[in-house]
Formats: C-alpha cells, sequence, structure tokens
C-alpha cells in the first residue's frame, strides 16, 4: 500500500526480522483499546504482530490524537527507542484483541550481538516506513480532500484486476480519515461525491466496490494549484 498510515509488513523485510527474531522471542495479548505503550516512555517493547490490528499516533497539544501508522498481521515495529536510545517517539494501541510475539531491549541486543546483519534489517524496514512518511507528507500537502480520499482508497486495491473491486476499510470510518489528516465529516463528504460521481459503490459500513478504477486514479493523482 502507499499510504504511510497503513503499513502492515514491509515483507520481505519484515518477515527476515521475524525470522532472526523469532527464539528470543515470547507471546503477549492485548486487549482492545489497552496501551502497548506510550510517547515519551523509556521502557517498551519490539513487537512482531501475529493477529489484530496496533495504531501509532501522537496526540497534539489541543489534545487531538493523530494517527502515524495502522499496523497488521506480519508487521514488526516498536524498535526505534532501541536503536537510538531515545524515548517512543509515538503511542501504540492495540485496536482490537492483539496476539503477539514481543521482546525487550536488552533481548534485541542480544539478538543484534548474534545476528549483526538484524540491525540492517530493521534500519531498512524503518528506511522503508521514513520514505513512506515523506510520500505521505507530499500528498497531504499537495492534494485536496477528494484527491486524498481518492488516493487513499486507490492504495487499497491491489493487483492488476481492478475491475469491480471490493474494499473494507482497515479500521472505523472516522479513525481512517485521521490517518489521512482529514476530519470525519470532510472523509464522509469526499467519499459520498465519489459515490454519486459512480466512482464508488458503498455496499455498506466501511466496504465499497470500486466502479470506475481509473477515474480513481486519475483523482488520486490531482494535485492543488
Amino acid at each position: 500500500m502507499t499510504d504511510a498510515a497503513h503499513a502492515w509488513s514491509h515483507a520481505p523485510l519484515a518477515l527476515e526480522a521475524r525470522q532472526i527474531l523469532w527464539p528470543y522471542l515470547r507471546t503477549k495479548r492485548f486487549v482492545a483499546g489497552e496501551a502497548l505503550w506510550r510517547e515519551g516512555d523509556t521502557d517498551g517493547m519490539l513487537v512482531a504482530l501475529e493477529k489484530g490490528r496496533v495504531k501509532a499516533f501522537r496526540t497534539l497539544p489541543d489534545g487531538r490524537p493523530v494517527t502515524l501508522y495502522l499496523f497488521g498481521p506480519g508487521a514488526v515495529f516498536g524498535f526505534v527507542p532501541f536503536l537510538d536510545g531515545g524515548p517512543f517517539p509515538a503511542s501504540a494501541q492495540a485496536l482490537d484483541t492483539v496476539e503477539a510475539r514481543v521482546m525487550s531491549r536488552e533481548g534485541l541486543r542480544e539478538a543484534i550481538r548474534k545476528h549483526p546483519d538484524l540491525a540492517l534489517t530493521l534500519l531498512s524496514v524503518l528506511g522503508q516506513r521514513l520514505r513512506e512518511a515523506f510520500d505521505r507528507i507530499q500528498g497531504l500537502s499537495s492534494r485536496g480532500v477528494v484527491a486524498r480520499v481518492a488516493a487513499a482508497f486507490e492504495g487499497m486495491v491491489e493487483g492488476e484486476d481492478r475491475h469491480a473491486t471490493l474494499l473494507r476499510l482497515p479500521v472505523s470510518a472516522s479513525e481512517f480519515a485521521r490517518t489521512i489528516g482529514i476530519t470525519p465529516e470532510s472523509f464522509s463528504r469526499a467519499v459520498t461525491r465519489l459515490c454519486e460521481d459512480k466512482i464508488l459503490h458503498r455496499l455498506g459500513r466501511g466496504q465499497f466496490q470500486v466502479l470506475d478504477a481509473a477515474r480513481l486514479r486519475g483523482l488520486a493523482e490531482v494535485v492543488d494549484g
């Protein structure tokens, strides 16, 4: 997916990291709404997600949360403080029941001592996320609301056969809106327009059918100015 907010796995790099880390990981379960860690925490864990979804977010000075990433099964995350020694730059919260394999800072250090290439693999995963973040910032600064929403839907379309594609939002509509930097109300209006223009068809809550993939792609590429 092209949107940085949906960083599911970064395969095959995440798979490579998981294979090396496996002997050092222990099983942990989180319930929906539970915090894995909070922004500024200095103690936390590296997470290899098995089941469920986790959002990484920061809280603005006015108290509003801004979602930075949505992690799903296969993702490896939470290792940045282990690499630079600083606190966690964002909070992490389970969106539903989460099953994961986790490890401590000391465990990661031991794994890197025995497998030096692991550090390069984790840095590569981090590098991919940074590139996605830059792409996302560019998109947020140059696209209008409808184009932003179109780009988010376009990013969920997989494969070459894009006719009659069925899409399901990975989170609630309001949460999805926050991941692309707009209000839930703006998201709802943009989706209504895409449906009225026969580009999307709403099937139910959070479920859509792509009726015109070419026009959706064209809108996703529109920039202001």
